[in-house]
């Protein structure tokens, strides 16, 4: 053994560094999920990874893909219930939102979209999930407010049909049940090229380009449809995957040959889908413009195929697995309409009545959207309003609808999303629930989504077994007052009334 320098003896050799071994903090059990997942999971974070079912009652997490297969899931949550306590996550893939609530309905913990590393992440301890919901809905709350241009019958520039023909073909082909691959192309850099060309040589430019793009898309038995000076859409009856991918190619090659003067070459992006990911046109349809935003991302432009994503899809597929649980939730409340869209428009004006705006405003509105996704999985009757019969066990059942949400917000929308939504029913005076949290202690996102809540609640009549009448206008008023400083923070108060109150 060589010595220390210190004590004068030789000075050690050094010998290159062994590679430390992986040490695992957890353990979990998947069910039916990809390869590629599995790999992603353990590279991410240090975790042992099985698909051996029966080490589930020592699991730390179960992962269910919504690749489950038609039938077996709600069986499978059922068994899994029985031989552990271990959070049940959902890793949902694009298009298999629907699965993932029938699963949540069964009793699992969250949805985490296929990609997302960093909400397993969460569940095994890891303090640094990521706030990909919250960024989700923001981009499509703006993509909501700049609209989309929407061309009637023939587009009278490239004579190509226009959006309102696209979407009738759409219902054609639904209505038959033919699913067709559905893609959406765009020049990325229109806007930008564009620029300081007169009226007529755009008018030039974008009949002679989208002559050839149709002559492209005919010559693979494919229907081009203009959206809008930089957008098309496709409809292709028999393309696959690697069709696709070369029109995509060959379309790039001809929109690059267009340089209007002093800018550079056309761009193109293309993101498509078909029935290797989509049971329906609808969701081909979404699938196709979640890849065009991938394909969007690609320096110089590209062609996205919606099987080919992972974790650029990820965020997405989160959120439309948390808008269909609202809306889920929406169906059997009792409430007309959407009352979780009601609350997030109250909650979002209420918000920049009181100064918020940007990504504040964003996480406020969202949170007041989920705030009750977490009643997925209870009673019909006991979706309403708080149960009135006595019975303690229905009571709880129906107050752990708070801490549910937020156990789902969590993983995806970050802390301050997931705490606003967990504290919607804290009182000011510290009398509700879940943690009995008492004016300023109450975060104020929670504050704000409560004042809305009761604002919508009071201002509509509920159905079913806890039927009621809607309140008055000055009844609703009254009730706010009433509660300004009791359940509510008179600051909110003032707020709703101001924008409120008048009716």
């Amino acid at each position: 053994m060589s010595e220390s320098p210190e004590a004068g003896g030789a000075v050690a050799t050094a010998q290159p560094p062994t590679p430390p071994a992986k040490v695992t903090s957890g353990l979990i059990v998947t069910y039916w999920l990809s390869d590629a997942s599995r790999q992603r999971i353990t590279d991410a974070c240090p975790v042992e990874i099985t698909d051996d079912g029966h080490r589930a009652a020592q699991a730390d997490l179960i992962a269910v893909s919504t690749r489950v297969p038609r039938g077996r899931s709600l069986g499978l949550v059922e068994e899994l219930r029985t031989i552990t306590n271990a959070p049940i996550v959902v890793v949902c893939h694009a298009g298999g939102e629907a699965v993932a609530i029938e699963i949540m309905q069964a009793g699992a913990a969250a949805i985490v979209g296929e990609g997302n590393e960093q909400g397993i992440r969460s569940f095994l301890g890891y303090p640094d999930s990521e706030d990909s919901l919250s960024s989700s809905y923001e981009k499509r709350v703006d993509r909501y407010r700049a609209g989309d241009a929407s061309a009637r019958g023939r587009d009278e520039i490239t004579n190509l049909p226009g959006s309102s023909a696209f979407e009738l073909r759409l219902a054609e082909l639904s209505q038959d049940r033919v699913l067709p691959r559905v893609g959406f192309l765009e020049i990325i850099n229109m806007e930008a090229a564009i620029r300081g060309m007169d009226r007529e040589a755009l008018r030039l430019l974008r009949r002679r380009m989208s002559l050839l793009l149709a002559d492209l898309a005919r010559q693979v038995n494919s229907e081009l449809f203009t959206i809008d000076e930089a957008r098309f859409a496709l409809l292709a009856s028999d393309l696959s995957i690697a069709g696709a991918l070369e029109l995509g190619r060959e379309m790039a090659e001809v929109t690059a040959t267009f340089s209007p003067v002093n800018s550079e070459a056309l761009r193109m992006a293309m993101g498509h889908a078909g029935p290797e990911v989509a049971s329906d046109v609808r969701i081909a349809r979404e699938l196709a413009e979640r890849a065009l935003e991938a394909a969007r991302s690609i320096e110089g432009g590209g062609t996205v195929s919606a099987d080919e994503l992972s974790k650029s899809l990820a965020s997405s597929t989160e959120l439309e697995a948390a808008l269909k649980l609202a809306a889920h939730v929406d169906e059997i409340d009792g409430y007309p309409g959407s009352h979780s869209s009601r609350v997030a428009d109250y909650a979002g004006e209420l918000a920049k009545q009181l100064g918020y705006d940007g990504q504040e405003f964003v996480r406020i509105r969202l949170a007041a959207l989920l705030h009750d996704i977490g009643k997925v999985g209870l009673p019909d009757d006991a979706m309403m309003e708080p149960p009135t019969d006595g019975d303690p066990e229905m009571i709880d059942r129906w107050q752990q609808h708070a801490i549910r949400s937020d156990r789902y917000a969590r993983v995806s929308a970050g802390p301050d999303v997931s705490k606003a939504i967990r504290a919607h029913h804290e009182h000011w005076d510290g009398t509700g629930f879940p943690d009995g949290l008492a004016g300023e202690e109450i975060p104020l996102g929670a504050r704000i989504i409560a004042v809305a809540d009761a604002y919508d609640s009071w201002s509509n009549p509920i159905t079913g077994s806890a039927a009621r009448k809607a309140f008055t206008m000055s009844e609703v008023v009254a009730r706010l007052q009433e509660g300004a400083g009791v359940r509510f923070d008179p600051m909110v108060v003032r707020a709703a009334l101001e924008l409120f109150g008048s009716g």
